[in-house]
């Protein structure tokens, strides 16, 4: 009776937290937010299913209270309609295993996997379609509609003074700044704010010119420049239910962008042997992981563009370590960079 007791109490603990992070019959704020947080919409993955795996595994005995929470966040990268349906009640497995979708696609087969593949790809089309149509102009090739702030001295931008054009200004940004409704593009390793400055004029700022991109608040991205310049822009998109998934869908494209010019940059600019490689290889490594840090780079290109620099200062013959002023090979006596 006293066992019965404790799992009675220990499920209903485990039915609060699970609420508590899903919500009810329908799905609260928390568990909405935390689906943006995985690329995911209520379309994509089940309400209901994700709380039917939770709560199936809480009762095995499978899942603890305490790890309910880590548990939510590797089911929403899972296809738990499949997992909750077919695997559990048909199959009758112990869900608990199923820690990644390859790990579904193991167990459902080959056909399934390529099935799922196309249905999410899909759905992000339609999501995409649907924002192009309520919003109009979304492409950054096109241009986008921000709200820009630059500081009120101007900016230097590769020895050009840039000065922010007196059109109009509408709201208030953050700090009580007012800020420049215009067009942004993202082209050619640059970005590109259109009248933005005196005289009509674009805003050009190169891509390798820029320090850091990060969110801010009140919606804004602060964009960090060399010679410790600051601009921010916040996406100018119309109100209603749906405007801050939007907001976030556009940072997530923008910041992607970014990061490819950002690797394709330190690819023709970086790598020793280009024109315009003047740092040394060590100061090329620091710039890498800072980029890698800040998210610029995903792991895979960090290593490849890593292995690149450190090979490109070892001997051809013996693949022994050189130093910048080294000409023959220590080791075997190869002359160094022999036309």
């Amino acid at each position: 009776m006293g066992l019965f007791s404790r799992k009675s109490q220990y499920q209903k603990d485990c039915e609060e937290k699970i609420e508590e992070l899903c919500g009810g019959f329908f799905y609260n704020d928390n568990y909405e937010k935390r689906l943006r947080m995985h690329n995911r919409t209520t379309k994509t993955i089940s309400h209901d299913r994700v709380k039917s795996v939770l709560e199936h595994e809480c009762e095995d005995g499978k899942l603890a209270l305490e790890d309910i929470e880590s548990r939510l966040d590797e089911l929403l990268d899972l296809d738990c309609n499949t997992l909750d349906l077919k695997i559990r009640m048909t199959g009758n497995q112990d869900t608990s295993k199923f820690k990644t979708q390859e790990d579904i696609d193991i167990y459902m087969g080959p056909e399934y996997a390529s099935d799922y593949r196309w249905k999410l790809e899909e759905t992000s089309a339609k999501t995409r379609e649907k924002f192009i149509k309520d919003e109009g102009l979304w492409d950054f090739d096109e241009g986008v509609s921000v709200n820009l702030i630059t500081p009120e001295f101007g900016l230097k931008i590769n020895g050009t003074d840039y000065f922010q054009t007196a059109g109009i200004l509408t709201e208030v940004g953050p700090d009580k700044k007012l800020f420049l409704t215009t067009l942004m593009q993202v082209v050619d390793s640059k970005i590109i704010f259109k009248k933005a400055v005196e005289g009509g004029g674009d805003l050009e700022i190169p891509i390798d010119s820029i320090l850091s991109v990060e969110r801010a608040d009140g919606d804004f991205i602060d964009i960090n420049l060399e010679r410790y310049q600051k601009i921010q822009i916040k996406f100018a998109l119309k109100g209603g239910y749906s405007r801050k998934e939007k907001n976030e869908y556009l940072e997530d494209e923008f910041f992607k962008l970014i990061r490819r010019s950002e690797s394709r940059t330190i690819e023709e600019e970086k790598i020793p042997g280009t024109a315009s490689s003047d740092a040394s290889n060590a100061d090329k490594l620091l710039n890498l992981v800072e980029m890698f840090e800040n998210g610029y780079l995903t792991k895979e290109e960090f290593f490849e563009l890593k292995s690149k620099i450190i090979s490109s200062n070892v001997c051809p013959e013996c693949k022994t370590q050189l130093s910048e002023s080294d000409t023959f090979c220590p080791n075997c006596g190869r002359k160094i960079n022999a036309e």
